[in-house]
């Protein structure tokens, strides 16, 4: 991808400044309103309100954020998700045949769970805990039922930040830097927007894979793929405590 920068001004650095804006909306928005939930979910559920009805209130609370960021951010844009999903012949960089599809997914996934597990073993030899750090996660306190935490960490949230992080941050970046830098660029950001370290690590890690799939495609539905069935397969592994036991069996190895 040929590109000439100039940093200092015109449109490359403008470029980036919109995208910047871009991100700082997005997750004004969603952390506004997840901000919003933490005060109202323990409120209503401290008031008697049923954990089933709050846990439920929750999801849905969090399901609108992002799509709430979403939609602002596409409104901005003029973007549509249909045309972030759909790949132009010119854009793919390479043919999309089931067995490079299954490989690229597959590869994506044994790197998510090595990185898991890594932090896992990092945890258990150096903190004494093992807890996973991607896991079926209690919303402000109330752990949701297993089917819609599916559904919303698994399938709606993937959507949300497919769409925004690789459909317009990275595709927009890519056309006024060359490859790499705007995947380093698009994957900090997803990175800072998981706001803690572990997380921002392993999103990093993975934004730059799921970058990757992006320009080998053209477009974001095998990262969307990938993400959908990298958290879901660790839903459920958390679910089962599997991650665990795996680290339990290591350190018993060792």
């Amino acid at each position: 991808m040929e590109t000439n920068l100039d940093f200092g001004r015109g449109p490359s650095r403008k470029k980036l400044q919109e995208l910047l804006l871009l991100c700082l909306i997005y997750v004004i928005v969603y952390e506004g309103c997840l901000y919003g939930l933490g005060i109202l979910i323990p409120f209503l559920f401290g008031k008697g309100v049923p954990e089933t009805v709050c846990a439920a209130a929750a999801l849905c609370g969090i399901s609108v954020s992002a799509l709430l960021s979403l939609g602002i951010v596409l409104k901005r844009t003029g973007q549509k998700p249909a045309v972030l999903f759909a790949a132009a012949p010119e854009d793919r960089k390479t043919v999309s045949s089931p067995a490079a599809v299954f490989f690229d997914l597959s590869a994506g996934l044994l790197l998510a769970l090595a990185v898991n597990l890594l932090f896992l073993l990092f945890r258990r030899f150096y903190s004494g805990n093992a807890a996973p750090f991607f896991q079926p996660p209690a919303v402000f306190g109330i752990r949701p039922a297993f089917i819609p935490s599916l559904l919303l960490f698994g399938f709606l949230m993937p959507f949300c930040e497919e769409a925004f992080f690789r459909g317009i941050l990275f595709r927009e970046s890519s056309r006024v830097l060359p490859y790499f830098s705007a995947a380093v660029f698009s994957s900090l950001l997803f990175s800072v927007y998981h706001g803690n370290l572990p997380q921002g690590i392993y999103a990093f890690i993975m934004g730059l894979y799921f970058c990757r799939l992006t320009e080998r495609y053209g477009s974001v539905r095998a990262p969307f793929m990938l993400h959908v069935l990298v958290n879901t397969v660790i839903l459920f592994l958390s679910r089962g405590n599997l991650l665990q036991i795996a680290i339990s069996f290591l350190s018993a190895v060792e």
